[in-house]
């Protein structure tokens, strides 16, 4: 069948017009799906044991499916490709994407509970009488004063309550005293 070019053209538009509308119903009901991570999600990914390359890639993963993302930037990190200093970068980044503040951090640290360390045994090579025999007053504080006084209170089940030298210095003479008694 023939139509002349004016009625063609209405055709086109009509049909052009009539394929828009139902487009653009089609778009409006449609509700896109956007797959958005928890805070506590990326809290585990930032406190994991993972290897820095692959967190680096859970970390991008993340920032592209933040509730608000900016495109260049996941774009940038996608691009870019894993350094130690971008690692700390994406690391801010994912937490101001997710408002998640470093209190957020430290209470998901704090909460998970910790498993007891036994407590060591005392030095069975460690002769208390000698050790006690010495002018500590002359000894480093540091590499030999607070050992000392360490092994000391190990060796007799106490805990010590200061770690200052002249706590440690009175500790020691009172044991040496008690010792000699």
């Amino acid at each position: 069948m023939y139509y002349s070019p004016q009625i063609r053209l209405r055709r086109r538009l009509f049909l052009w017009c009539h394929n828009a509308f139902i487009l653009s119903v089609l778009i409006l009901h449609l509700k896109p799906i956007h797959i958005v991570m928890t805070k506590d999600e990326v809290i585990t990914i930032i406190n994991s044991d993972l290897s820095e390359p692959a967190k680096f890639g859970a970390l991008t993963q993340a920032l592209n499916k933040a509730p608000v993302k900016n495109l260049s930037m996941a774009n940038f990190y996608n691009r870019s490709g894993y350094s130690k200093a971008r690692l700390k970068t994406l690391e801010y980044d994912v937490l101001k994407a997710f408002s998640i503040s470093k209190a957020d951090l430290n209470s998901a640290v704090s909460s998970k509970p910790k498993a007891k360390s036994p407590k060591p045994e005392a030095k069975s090579d460690f002769d208390l009488e000698t050790a006690l025999d010495v002018d500590f007053s002359t000894l480093n504080y540091h590499k030999e004063l607070r050992p000392l006084a360490n092994d000391v209170a190990d060796a007799i089940g106490e805990e010590l309550e200061s770690q200052k030298k002249a706590d440690l210095i009175a500790y020691l003479e009172e044991k040496k005293l008690k010792k000699k008694d």
